[in-house]
């Protein structure tokens, strides 16, 4: 459902490996300390399967070699809990039942609520949309190629922005200064999850247009407003992220001026954001910008470092909207 392949093949084998030898493991290391959102889910699923248990072992109670009546699940061996090991376990058909239930509900609330904080949610779709779309994009190459050259034909102004593209340089969305991935206190970004890429942490504090990096096509557009995701003709696919956990503000402070699916040139708004309402309500208002699809391109490189400042810690040049911030080679 989430179309992410990685978890996939992670859940599956977390799943069988839980199912038939009782090994928690592959799901302790693989997924929930990964996604600990599902934490609630699980526990909400063993409350229901005790309550089960607990209740059906006092109807049904079970009785022990020694004649002993019991009112509750028993067994005489040592065994992990897992379906080839319920034949151990008296009354079968209570444990049967109660660790179905655990299991059934855990799974519905996961599969309702999902496991992913918003925040990451939003990012996994981002670069979801962008994967899903190349073959179409491909598909659609000659005639984009056609509609490009009548656009700047017919329109100087978006010719010019144009010129940047073909130097695969990535331009800064607002004015600030300069840091790297591991500064913007994101641990998604630094971990070059989505790419590599820079943060820009804007000089001004009140209402101020983010601009496009790159020309290209608006391929992804947050409802609400903070995040975007531009793939350019050459096909480098860029991810803006405006501010940390800023999906929690529901566009509080966002105003989008693009749609999905539209066209835009290198410097043109994408959205006009109040960073002072952001600073406000708690969030880091800086501006990452990352090429997602780095690990296809040849070289990615930030332009962080020119002497002034801490590459590994973060602060560095300061910048005007517009300039060079990632250099690319295809």
């Amino acid at each position: 459902r989430g179309k992410d392949s990685a978890m996939r093949q992670t859940a599956v084998g977390a799943l069988l490996a839980g199912l038939l030898g009782g090994v928690s493991e592959l799901s302790l290391y693989g997924i929930h300390l990964h996604h600990r959102r599902v934490y609630r889910w699980l526990l909400a699923g063993c409350a229901a399967g005790g309550v089960t248990s607990a209740v059906f072992g006092w109807l049904f109670p079970s009785v022990l070699p020694s004649g002993q009546m019991v009112r509750g699940v028993t067994t005489t061996a040592f065994a992990f809990s897992s379906l080839l090991t319920i034949p151990v376990f008296d009354r079968m058909w209570v444990y049967a039942l109660s660790i179905a239930v655990a299991f059934v509900m855990a799974m519905v609330l996961t599969v309702l609520f999902g496991y992913r904080t918003p925040s990451r949610a939003t990012k996994t779709q981002m670069v979801s949309a962008d994967e899903n779309a190349r073959p179409q994009d491909m598909a659609r190459g000659i005639d984009t190629t056609v509609s490009d050259v009548e656009s700047a034909e017919d329109s100087p102004s978006r010719a010019a922005p144009d010129r940047a593209l073909d130097s695969n340089a990535i331009l800064s969305p607002v004015a600030g200064r300069l840091v790297n991935l591991e500064a913007t206190g994101d641990p998604v970004f630094a971990s070059r999850a989505l790419g590599e890429g820079v943060g820009v942490v804007p000089e001004t504090t009140g209402e101020t247009a983010v601009l496009a990096p790159v020309s290209g096509m608006l391929k992804t557009v947050a409802r609400t407003g903070h995040a975007f995701g531009i793939k350019t003709d050459g096909g480098i696919e860029v991810l803006v992220h405006i501010g940390i956990d800023t999906v929690d503000m529901d566009g509080e402070g966002f105003a989008v001026v693009v749609a999905k699916g539209e066209r835009i040139a290198a410097g043109e708004p994408l959205a006009t954001v109040d960073f002072g309402k952001v600073a406000a309500a708690g969030r880091s208002v800086v501006v990452v910008v990352t090429v997602v699809n780095a690990a296809e391109l040849t070289v990615v490189t930030p332009l962080i470092g020119d002497g002034s400042g801490d590459n590994n810690g973060g602060d560095c040049k300061t910048v005007s909207a517009g300039s060079p911030i990632i250099d690319v080679e295809q």
